[in-house]
């Protein structure tokens, strides 16, 4: 078996490497391609005369609970190098006398809430008035708590509510918004009707909702982090990216008080560590919850190991972006902690339907 360890401990440092190159595409390619085959013979070879057990048909090693990298059979052994986790000042992790990090689990005041969270993609993208001011009064009307948006820059540094880099999908105009500016792209109505929000503006209008926000641009990380300093609203803000690095910029600027979801690396990471192919000292702590899609390719996310995996590790998981009321009861019925939808109308009725919904 010492060969077989050998080989583990190549494997992990060979995916930390990856992850930390930003190589993330090679390394779900990889998973893509051989996670049924090779992933089961590793367990098969690792477990050995212990014998693999299931979980919603993917393998899973022995272990303490359903994070086989969280030590016992199947573990890390104390011996073996951990592949760390990226290097964060504000990464809450203590490290116990044998030598394994702990988690601190820190209860955010963006994430309480009774029940699953029900977030407002985009304010209710279904009606082609995204992110507009309109939608977010409809959805906080029909008692949503939680709003998802996302931000730009323009061209002289004015922060504004919107998802593509240019304005010709969902507006009556054309451009790349960082480079107009803020009274070109004033003048740019969503549908034909509704004009583009200042983020400012979302965070004054309802002081009781929390936002879900999403930097578009590497620009936007600095007048974001002003925005939500100037407004007082670190305690309702959760920055979510598909930018580790602007996560890390956001961390560093705002502290540990700041709420966010895991970047695309940190994903990962908890996927290759509910599989037990890294150890829990690869998944950083800085985030406060984990907001995934269904599937990254062939690549389950959503499913019961990585959910009980994050669990342990005191995140919370919200899954995007769902919108059939099928799905969701499948993915509340696993027990995910918050779903994602354009369809708020359909998200509230299932809610309601499992005597989950809270409203405001």
């Amino acid at each position: 078996m010492d060969a077989v360890d050998g080989l583990l401990r190549g494997v992990r440092l060979g995916l930390c490497a990856l992850i930390d190159s930003g190589r993330l595409q090679d390394v779900y390619f990889c998973m893509s391609g051989v996670a049924a085959v090779n992933v089961g013979l590793f367990y098969l070879v690792k477990c050995g005369r212990h014998g693999a057990e299931s979980a919603a048909g993917y393998p899973r090693l022995p272990g303490h609970g359903a994070c086989p990298g969280s030590g016992g059979a199947g573990g890390r052994h104390r011996g073996d190098p951990a592949p760390p986790a990226p290097e964060d000042t504000n990464n809450p992790v203590a490290v116990s006398a044998g030598g394994e990090r702990n988690r601190r689990v820190v209860a955010h005041p963006f994430l309480e809430h009774d029940g699953p969270l029900a977030i407002a993609h985009r304010g209710g993208a279904l009606d082609g008035r995204e992110n507009s001011m309109a939608a977010f009064a409809r959805a906080v009307e029909l008692g949503y708590r939680y709003l998802e948006t996302d931000v730009h820059v323009t061209a002289d540094d004015v922060l504004v509510v919107f998802h593509d880099d240019r304005l010709d999908r969902v507006t009556d105009r054309t451009g790349e918004i960082g480079s107009l500016t803020w009274r070109e792209v004033r003048a740019a109505r969503i549908g034909g009707t509704d004009p583009i929000p200042l983020f400012a503006d979302v965070l004054v209008s309802w002081p009781d909702v929390r936002v879900n926000v999403d930097p578009k641009s590497d620009r936007a990380v600095g007048p974001l982090v002003r925005t939500i300093q100037a407004a007082g609203a670190l305690d309702r803000v959760c920055i979510g990216s598909f930018s580790d690095r602007r996560l890390r910029r956001a961390r560093a600027a705002l502290g540990p008080r700041l709420c966010t979801s895991m970047g695309p690396g940190e994903v990962l990471r908890l996927r290759l560590a509910a599989w037990g192919l890294l150890p829990d000292s690869a998944v950083p702590s800085a985030p406060a919850c984990a907001q995934i899609p269904v599937r990254r390719g062939f690549v389950p996310l959503a499913e019961q190991q990585l959910l009980s995996c994050a669990h342990e590790f005191g995140l919370p998981v919200h899954v995007w972006t769902v919108n059939d009321p099928g799905q969701m009861h499948s993915l509340l019925r696993l027990g995910v902690d918050g779903i994602v939808s354009d369809d708020i109308v359909a998200l509230r009725a299932v809610l309601q339907d499992l005597g989950k919904w809270y409203s405001r």
